[in-house]
């Protein structure tokens, strides 16, 4: 008799759990917890204006995970490079603009030129845009 009820009381709660799995709904479909590696993307994010519709921003994101987090999407691999020239100065703060020896077009940059260069090493040459020539 106790081997019966003990039975029909396992057979019920394995009932009960896929049925309560069968009721889940998925929210949101972007990952919400991210590993903390440096493996930088460039993603396109929506940006909310007051007067007008605007055009999606490039960022650059520390990993996938954490564009498709913030609702990223035309990921690509690498920093975003924004171009830039004498007219056209870069606007992020901290960001100068350099021309490098293996990238046809000069861009906006914030860490240090040189790290580029496989010896890490480098010389400047005082422009605009700043040439690198990596040594």
């Amino acid at each position: 008799m106790k081997n019966k009820i003990f039975i029909t009381t396992v057979l019920l709660l394995i009932v009960l759990v896929f049925t309560a799995c069968a009721n889940t709904t998925v929210v949101n479909d972007r990952p919400t917890v991210c590993t903390m590696d440096y493996t930088p993307v460039c993603a396109k994010v929506d940006v909310q204006c007051i007067k007008a519709p605007c055009p999606p921003i490039s960022q650059t994101f520390s990993n996938k995970c954490e564009a498709e987090a913030a609702g990223g999407f035309d990921i690509t691999d690498g920093e975003c490079q924004f171009e830039c020239d004498a007219q056209n100065p870069c606007k992020n703060e901290g960001f100068d603009c350099y021309k490098f020896e293996d990238v046809s077009t000069p861009f906006c940059y914030n860490d240090d030129p040189c790290e580029r260069c496989e010896s890490g090493q480098c010389l400047i040459l005082e422009s605009y845009p700043m040439q690198v020539r990596c040594e």
